[in-house]
């Protein structure tokens, strides 16, 4: 079951089931997850060629909603051992900002972690491999639409993340 929040990033006493859609001035709340290394690079993953959406294509680690049960944290450090097999407790992940869409807020967190992407266990059903990247890489990337476009604030935001 899926924790449901209002506007304000509040949650709510009601529940839903995975797939369900929520009603009118309600949300759902996902994580999407920024892991920067001692360097400052951020850990991206290729997306596997079959998949439904971005094929092939590079991003950001995975997102997933917030269960009932569970923090924004719990759930980032959930999906970040399910993708990668890579442990990060949730007291480490840091709320950087949240985006508003219809039906959704989209939380994205942070959290510092020096790993080598050689001895992940990628989840082959989700992504074929990781690695960290520079900012300045993950822009050309973007240019050269080999990276998943979050748009230009996004960006900006994460310029400014220090």
């Amino acid at each position: 079951m899926l924790a449901v929040y209002n506007r304000y990033h509040e949650k709510t006493v009601k529940v839903l089931p995975e797939g369900a859609a929520p009603g009118n001035g309600e949300f759902l709340l996902s994580v999407h997850l920024l892991v920067v290394n001692s360097q400052g690079q951020l850990l991206t993953v290729q997306n596997q060629l079959f998949a439904e959406e971005n094929g092939g294509m590079w991003d950001f680690p995975s997102w997933g909603f917030v269960r009932a049960d569970e923090s924004p944290a719990e759930a980032a450090s959930r999906q970040l051992e399910r993708l990668l097999a890579l442990s990060i407790a949730p007291e480490r992940f840091h709320h950087c900002f949240t985006e508003l869409y219809t039906g959704e807020l989209r939380d994205y967190l942070l959290a510092c972690r020096d790993a080598d992407p050689a001895v992940f266990r990628v989840n082959e059903e989700m992504v074929c491999g990781a690695q960290f990247r520079t900012l300045q890489e993950i822009l050309e990337m973007t240019e050269n639409e080999e990276f998943v476009d979050h748009g230009g604030m996004f960006y900006e935001r994460l310029r400014n993340l220090k």
